[in-house]
């Protein structure tokens, strides 16, 4: 029996979710929850972390018991500074969130019209707060096919109708107000493109996380994918679509710095299942002093975001 080390006996404590929830409220506290106003932000981040405690259990995406991918969350979530971004922003990750929720359960039923039409919906919701989420469309239908082996020609234009389902309202909104060209103005952004890899655009520290975050996926990845065969076909494909979603987001970001506000939400989503995996899965001498590298990193990163200049 392989001998249990100290990041396993965290990784499958029950203390480890409520631990980390009270560090979430002081470290909320430390960026001035109250202050600045960040109490959306803040029931955000509640109501996403408990969503990720159903999207685990619901697809046994850890498959001992473990509240890893949540504390996962919530770490990289703080540290990322998604807590004072927009509103906008956590709307948009607590969308994406919602839409894994949906497209999950869609696994290998093609008659999952509904569940495909509410996955997309979540989309089409976060694309009116952040029209760049339109570029994973295209990724996301594959997956459809490829991964939740779900897609047909009816779940297709499920998709379509859930994606253009908010539109809908809000074409009508604006023109009751009289301001149908919003809409355009809304769409033409897609057209929009910064200078390729201008990461002068961010500051050092929204680097080092994007940094940070791609450093975590990278490791989350290619220690499921040494290690795939213990699970089943259906969380492989799971974990093939955390993989692909975050490798595809990572390079829009390495594209376009300028959507870190937009995009970075998305990321952390993905990235926090493959690191999660790989704390609570690995046990050797290194993997343990990287977990603690790991805990490090992320409270120096989460402090050098709390006390120096955006």
């Amino acid at each position: 029996m392989a001998k249990k080390r100290i990041q396993n006996i965290v990784a499958e404590s029950r203390f480890a979710l409520p631990v980390t929830a009270v560090y979430a409220l002081l470290v909320s506290m430390a960026c001035g929850l109250a202050e600045r106003n960040l109490w959306i932000q803040f029931a955000v981040l509640a109501v996403s972390s408990y969503l990720m405690v159903e999207l685990n259990n619901a697809n046994a995406i850890i498959r001992v018991y473990s509240r890893m991918v949540s504390c996962s969350y919530i770490v990289l979530f703080l540290m990322s500074g998604l807590l004072v971004s927009p509103v906008s922003s956590v709307l948009t990750q607590l969308c994406f969130i919602v839409f894994y929720m949906f497209f999950f359960h869609a696994y290998q039923n093609k008659s999952s019209m509904g569940l495909v039409f509410y996955a997309f919906l979540m989309i089409g919701m976060a694309s009116t707060m952040s029209v760049h989420v339109f570029f994973l469309v295209p990724l996301m239908w594959i997956l459809l096919f490829t991964n939740v082996l779900a897609g047909n020609i009816r779940t297709f234009f499920a998709s379509v109708i859930g994606l253009l389902f908010p539109y809908w309202f809000l074409a009508s909104y604006h023109i009751y107000t009289g301001n149908p060209e919003a809409l355009a103005a809304h769409f033409s952004k897609l057209a929009e493109f910064g200078k390729l890899f201008d990461h002068t655009v961010l500051t050092d520290g929204r680097i080092m996380v994007l940094a940070m975050l791609a450093l975590f996926m990278v490791v989350g990845i290619v220690h499921f994918h040494r290690n795939s065969y213990k699970d089943k076909i259906r969380t492989r494909m799971i974990y093939e679509i955390f993989s692909i979603t975050g490798i595809y987001v990572m390079a829009l970001l390495a594209l376009q710095p300028n959507l870190y506000s937009e995009l970075t939400g998305i990321m952390v989503v993905n990235t926090a299942p493959l690191i999660a995996h790989y704390i609570v899965f690995t046990n050797t001498r290194l993997t343990n002093v990287s977990f603690f590298v790991i805990v490090l990193s992320i409270l120096l990163m989460t402090i050098y975001g709390i006390w120096m200049p955006s």
